[in-house]
């Protein structure tokens, strides 16, 4: 019989785990719509120009894209059709990710989740910040950012 639960619990693990990140649909008891989005690049930038300040950016160029992060590689640059995409970047904190992003009837709305470490966290004062971009369709909505902040000791 234990051994059934083992199965049965590892089974709906797996299954919860198979959700797409990257297509997250709106939240329940919102009128509004999720919107599909891919991740350009989710990386570390080593040394610490933001500090515990966060920048969140809609880019619709390339030339903007480049001034946001001008470290990208130029190919992944070009991977974007301008004319049809736009760009989500955010910078900051410990850890950052995009985690939504909606569509309602007056904006675009993007969640983004950022942890910081605390002063007692052995990962604290590491000289690194980290960055998340993601393409989106282009956005025709003027587009908010919902930044949750959450300390990690």
């Amino acid at each position: 019989m234990k051994l059934f639960y083992f199965f049965a619990v590892t089974v709906l693990f797996l299954v919860g785990c198979g959700n797409n990140q990257s297509e997250i649909s709106a939240v329940k008891g919102d009128k509004s719509a999720g919107v599909a989005f891919s991740t350009i690049i989710q990386t570390g930038v080593s040394g610490r120009e933001s500090g515990n300040k966060t920048e969140m950016e809609l880019i619709r160029n390339r030339d903007a894209l480049l001034r946001f992060f001008p470290r990208i590689e130029k190919e992944k640059a070009d991977e974007v059709d301008f004319a049809h995409d736009d760009v989500i970047a955010v910078y900051g904190g410990d850890e950052i990710k995009i985690t939504s992003i909606e569509v309602g009837d007056s904006e675009v709305k993007v969640y983004v989740t950022v942890k910081v470490f605390a002063q007692n966290s052995p990962f604290y004062g590491i000289p690194y910040t980290p960055l998340h971009m993601v393409r989106i369709d282009k956005a025709e909505l003027p587009v908010k950012f919902y930044e949750t902040v959450d300390t990690v000791y």
